[in-house]
């Protein structure tokens, strides 16, 4: 019993660390997630967490000083030949 709990807590402590990952590594992740979906024409933008910009906020790192922006590419309408 004493070994799983001191388990969990290990566990329970590496989630921080897994959590406030380098930038790179974040965004790997996020855009992975993304690519399984099928998704496509979009951006991740690492950014400071104080100016984000334009996009949804998706994910942080560098210990919350950086955010993780995803932004849809513009789509073209479709063009109509005379």
């Amino acid at each position: 019993m004493c070994k799983r709990i001191q388990s969990i807590a290990f566990f329970l402590a590496l989630v921080p660390a897994i959590t406030w990952g380098s930038c790179d590594a974040v965004k790997a992740s996020i855009d992975a997630k993304l690519k399984a979906k099928n998704l496509s024409g979009y951006s991740l933008d690492v950014r400071d967490v104080s100016n984000p910009g334009e996009g949804k906020v998706v994910g942080n790192c560098n210990a919350g000083k950086n955010v993780i922006v995803y932004k849809r590419a513009p789509t073209n309408p479709p063009t109509t030949t005379k």
